[in-house]
């Protein structure tokens, strides 16, 4: 029954996660991904942009953070550039390219009217710290407040005319940047703003798919340490290491990841362990959630492998070529039995040892023969001729320096 269940989870799931990385049937219009400074999101958006230029759909990349415009970035917003203005501003380029987009195509296609045409555009949100602190700060003032969820639904609606157009918003949530708490505001108590939402707990209550992504041998030095019953270790701001904030590099990794290790999955500069582990939780329409655990080859990879390396530098020998995978499908992942966890924890302990513990075949052969005095008691016939059970009877041979005492025996 197992297999079978495993069978049609893993036939779901990546069927699930293959429309929302390639934007099909609109599966996800408001996709969150929550990465922090030991895995960001830069390798997964790469993901998306590379999927939208193959299945010809429009880019557009609002940008807070990134100074240069992305490879395959069709429409380039330097938000940074406009300060509080910066949600009108966007708004307003958006709504311009896709009427513009919309028009060109039309024109492209004239036996084709602007409602029968079939468009996608992706809108890439590079960081939602600036909005969040904005949505914050306009609250307690006078003039009208910016509505986070308001402008992110504005963005998310197509055009009057282009009833057939479908956009998709995917944004990025750093989660080792402290989110700003919400402030009172004059015409509120400050009772009453202590109950209002985070940004954070807005955005995840918006996103129809929530992707948080993890660092692969972080998540593989956790599963070793679960198998072995130990505490999971702590990487980058949760280790509470004073000092100048580091990513975990991959020599570091390797020490601490345990088995396996992410040598031969395109371990490298611009793919990291090979990829990325994405923490998928889609909510259908019917308000059904589904979540999977996939581990995420990047198109870094790809790049490699165009630049003519082997199969175990390029394409992550250990995946079987494939882009996207279960977690549990993954060599480095799957579960092993408690005795090989044991064996293999047992033979490293012994490993660190300045002694040798071991024994040599004579020894152990020696060691097998030995008869222990208790043994005769539980055969049967020995000692004086009675099997086990004899009412704990204790067998004692007297020697030759032993002291009989008469009187003691007749006790």
């Amino acid at each position: 029954m197992a297999p079978t269940n495993l069978s049609h989870r893993r036939t779901h799931n990546l069927l699930l996660i293959s429309k929302l990385l390639n934007l099909r049937e609109h599966a996800s219009p408001f996709t969150l991904l929550l990465d922090s400074l030991e895995q960001p999101a830069r390798p997964l958006i790469g993901e998306y942009i590379r999927r939208a230029n193959e299945s010809k759909t429009h880019t557009i990349f609002i940008s807070f953070e990134t100074l240069k415009q992305l490879n395959g970035v069709e429409k380039f917003i330097p938000a940074w550039k406009y300060g509080e203005n910066a949600p009108v501003e966007i708004t307003k380029q958006v709504a311009k390219h896709v009427a513009d987009t919309a028009a060109t195509s039309a024109t492209k296609r004239i036996h084709l009217t602007l409602s029968t045409i079939r468009l996608g555009y992706i809108i890439i949100l590079d960081t939602t710290h600036p909005l969040c602190t904005l949505s914050l700060s306009s609250s307690s003032s006078p003039s009208p407040p910016f509505s986070l969820p308001t402008f992110l639904s504005s963005l998310l609606i197509p055009p009057a005319p282009s009833p057939s157009i479908s956009i998709s918003l995917l944004a990025t949530h750093h989660l080792d940047i402290p989110s700003p708490s919400p402030s009172p505001s004059p015409s509120a108590s400050s009772s009453s703003s202590a109950y209002l939402p985070t940004p954070l707990h807005t955005l995840t209550y918006l996103a129809t798919t929530l992707l948080t992504l993890h660092r692969p041998s972080h998540v593989l030095a956790a599963r070793a340490a679960e198998e072995r019953s130990l505490e999971p270790p702590a990487f980058g701001l949760a280790e509470g290491r004073e000092g100048v904030v580091l990513g975990l590099h991959e020599r570091r990794s390797r020490e601490r990841g345990g088995r396996g290790g992410w040598e031969g999955e395109g371990a490298g500069k611009g793919g990291g362990d090979g990829g990325v582990v994405v923490e998928m939780e889609h909510r259908r329409r019917s308000g059904r959630g589904v979540g999977e655990w996939f581990f995420v080859r990047t198109s870094a990879l790809k790049r490699r492998k165009s630049k003519g390396m082997g199969k175990g530098e390029g394409e992550g020998a250990g995946v079987g070529g494939r882009e996207v995978v279960l977690l549990d499908d993954h060599p480095a992942f799957k579960k092993r039995n408690p005795a090989e966890v044991e064996e293999d924890g047992g033979e490293k302990e012994l490993e660190e040892l300045t002694f040798d513990l071991g024994l040599t075949d004579r020894q152990r052969r020696e060691r097998e023969g030995v008869v222990l005095p208790y043994f005769d008691a539980q055969l049967k016939g020995g000692g004086d001729g009675e099997g086990g059970g004899g009412g704990g009877r204790i067998l004692y041979d007297m020697g030759v320096e032993d002291d009989f005492d008469e009187e003691e025996d007749e006790i």
